[in-house]
């Protein structure tokens, strides 16, 4: 069987589920459409010895919500990572989309009696930073405990607990169509700037290498780029000479231009870069974003960009563009 990857159709947000012959790992649960999209996939799992909540934004959080209430399907869960507000126990004042979802989770947890299977403080200056998962590994890259302080310093444990809000709108799949997409690659190399994630929330994302055998695969969630490359060169001594390979890298927030920049480009190396997301969120990816790859000095030969949904994001370049910078976009949803 090897590894499999499925990319699961859940709205703007990431729903992943890795599987191998020994082990079954849910990263995330998306927006939308868990009974449609996410819960056929489980009906063969037989347990999922991990589930990762990355994040306590909707579009990861909703579909795990939706997870834990189903029956059919909860007690499959044998533990699961989030970083809750109870057991971090930190002051908190905040009305910011999610955190409510993120009080109903944990109280979901307890209702479901599933509390005992969850694991919190997922930092990288915990103690454990390693984690073997029967015949997989997972190296912690990302939150930093301050971050994760600021995450919990905004966090109200008064505040009403919420179930999830779906997609605003008529739920159609948009045409991601931003005012980047209208320029030119030309143009966004000359003149796009790239700027940092301030959300307290994407700052807090749980993101991780994940090894199987000799194989090694990225998973940022939607983790701050910085801390990314500052735990790849702490972790693996990589520099602009000595990048560290990846088979591929799904990209930090859905592709956001704020969630990239050159240093890490100089430190990874993969012909493969994955998007989840129908783009009806923030018109994610930003064409910037790919733009950035397609022009590092140190890209591969050929790139593919996979995406999880079909169409949309193939106006973003014109078919002269594809043959210029030498790259290929395409749908996937099993690698």
């Amino acid at each position: 069987m090897g590894i499999k990857f499925k990319f699961l159709r859940a709205g703007c947000g990431d729903s992943i589920l890795i599987s191998t012959e020994k082990t079954n790992i849910l990263i995330d649960g998306g927006l939308k459409d868990y009974n449609i999209e996410i819960e056929p996939h489980l009906r063969d799992v037989k347990q999922l010895d991990l589930v990762v909540l990355t994040h306590i934004d909707n579009d990861h959080i909703c579909g795990l919500i939706d997870l834990v209430r189903d029956d059919n399907h909860n007690h499959k869960i044998q533990e699961l990572w989030f970083n809750a507000y109870e057991k971090i126990k930190i002051p908190a004042n905040s009305n910011e989309i999610g955190f409510g979802q993120g009080i109903f989770f944990e109280k979901l947890l307890k209702d479901k009696g599933l509390y005992d299977r969850h694991k919190s403080n997922i930092f990288l200056e915990n103690s454990k930073r390693e984690f073997e998962i029967n015949d997989i590994k997972i190296k912690l890259l990302s939150p930093r405990k301050k971050d994760l302080d600021k995450l919990m310093g905004e966090w109200d444990d008064k505040q009403t607990s919420k179930p999830c809000i779906t997609e605003q709108g008529n739920g159609e799949i948009s045409s991601s169509s931003s005012l980047d997409d209208e320029q030119s690659m030309q143009w966004l190399i000359e003149n796009r700037t790239y700027g940092q994630d301030g959300s307290s929330k994407n700052r807090s994302s749980i993101a991780f290498i994940l090894e199987y055998q000799d194989k090694k695969y990225l998973f940022l969630g939607d983790a701050k780029i910085q801390v990314i490359t500052q735990s790849l060169e702490k972790l693996y001594g990589v520099n602009k000479d000595n990048p560290i390979d990846f088979e591929f890298i799904k990209l930090s927030h859905h592709g956001s231009k704020n969630n990239i920049n050159t240093k890490f480009l100089d430190v990874v190396r993969t012909d493969t870069f994955i998007t989840l997301t129908n783009g009806y969120c923030h018109h994610h990816p930003n064409k910037a974003t790919l733009a950035l790859i397609l022009t590092h000095e140190n890209r591969a030969n050929r790139v593919q960009f996979l995406f999880n949904y079909m169409d949309y994001f193939k106006s973003k370049f014109s078919m002269d563009e594809r043959v210029e910078y030498k790259f290929r976009a395409n749908y996937v949803n099993v690698l």
